[in-house]
């Protein structure tokens, strides 16, 4: 696939198919993440895959911690973020791969560790749909973050987001993009 269409083409997916994905299939769109840019290459992103049972563990106890995140976002985020929020976690439980992602680097010691984790997001995304995959990225979970670390028992590093993953049973329409983005300010033919 041409990186360009793959730019193009990659949507949020909220619905997938109960297939099982390959490991190594897998393991391939991880490794994509590992070679994105970062800060002082400190690379300091973090993924923990979860399937199975222990997939299953963990999207039990967020939809139990659903209506702790739907208060706390109160105010800060829009009814739509809010719906959207509430529509992942109630259908994400069908992909059939959880990805957690963490950061090594607090972003109160450094923002640059937060854009670094997002590089390496972006390449797990963009991968993951040349592979045929559907992803969803949300970050309403850093609203718990200590409760997530603590389930995982990962407490010495930073929730950034979670990504599902699977082969994808919907095929969202693309937004369209906003108007003048872009200011140019010399350019010379």
């Amino acid at each position: 696939m041409e990186l360009f269409e793959a730019i193009r083409g990659r949507r949020s997916v909220r619905k997938f198919k109960p297939d099982r994905i390959d490991k190594k299939i897998v393991a391939e769109v991880i490794k994509a993440a590992l070679w994105a840019p970062s800060y002082l290459d400190h690379q300091n992103w973090w993924f923990v895959v979860l399937t199975g049972e222990e997939k299953e563990r963990l999207y039990s106890f967020l939809n139990e911690r659903f209506q702790y995140i739907v208060s706390a976002m109160e105010g800060e985020l829009s009814e739509r973020t809010k719906t959207i929020t509430a529509q992942f976690l109630s259908s994400s439980g069908r992909a059939p791969v959880l990805i957690v992602v963490f950061s090594e680097i607090s972003s109160s010691s450094s923002h640059n560790a937060i854009l670094s984790v997002a590089a390496s997001i972006e390449n797990l995304l963009l991968a993951a749909y040349s592979k045929g995959l559907g992803s969803c990225w949300t970050s309403g979970v850093i609203y718990i973050s200590e409760d997530v670390g603590n389930f995982l028992n990962i407490l010495d590093k930073e929730l950034v987001a979670l990504i599902t993953l699977g082969y994808p049973d919907e095929s969202p329409s693309p937004h369209q993009r906003k108007p003048d983005k872009v200011i140019w300010k010399v350019f010379d033919d």
